[in-house]
């Protein structure tokens, strides 16, 4: 029988849990899968293509992703689903984001956790106040940027 190095080189910035979970049993580790968790995201915007792109990235990330065309079925996800970061639309055709931070303020007071989304001027992303915020970005925006504004929240 040949034995296997112990030394097994790993790569686990770009490799996916499942991936991590099968070189660790390669290399004769236990691999404890309860360490690993995904987290919850919920994307909150009524344009079809721009929650596909952010969903598509999430998922890439690792990250569980729920979604929601409006307000109102923002709301309703988050009162049955605990969510590490919202990703927010203010500015949506049926209610608006700024029902469902209204929403976060009284459910989670304080916890920052929301990464505002906008096509509004900047001025008026900065005039919202909300506890809640943890990051604005206005649209168009650079995915990097969306992306470290999640991972961020989430940290905090």
């Amino acid at each position: 029988t040949t034995t296997r190095s112990s030394a097994v080189p790993r790569r686990t910035h770009l490799v996916q849990p499942a991936a991590r979970h099968a070189e660790a049993e390669t290399a004769g580790e236990r691999y404890d899968t309860r360490a690993v968790s995904k987290r919850a995201v919920l994307i909150v915007d009524d344009d079809t293509s721009i929650r596909g792109l952010v969903r598509a990235v999430l998922r890439k990330e690792n990250f569980d992703v729920d979604e929601a065309r409006n307000g109102d079925e923002a709301i309703a996800k988050l009162d049955g689903k605990r969510y590490d970061a919202v990703i927010l639309d203010l500015m949506m055709s049926q209610s608006s984001g700024f029902e469902v931070l209204d929403v976060l303020k009284t459910q989670r007071p304080g916890e920052k956790l929301v990464v505002v989304l906008s096509a509004a001027s900047q001025k008026t992303i900065s005039s919202v106040d909300a506890d809640n915020i943890c990051a604005r970005i206005r649209k168009p925006f650079d995915i990097d940027e969306l992306l470290n504004a999640v991972r961020e929240c989430i940290e905090h």
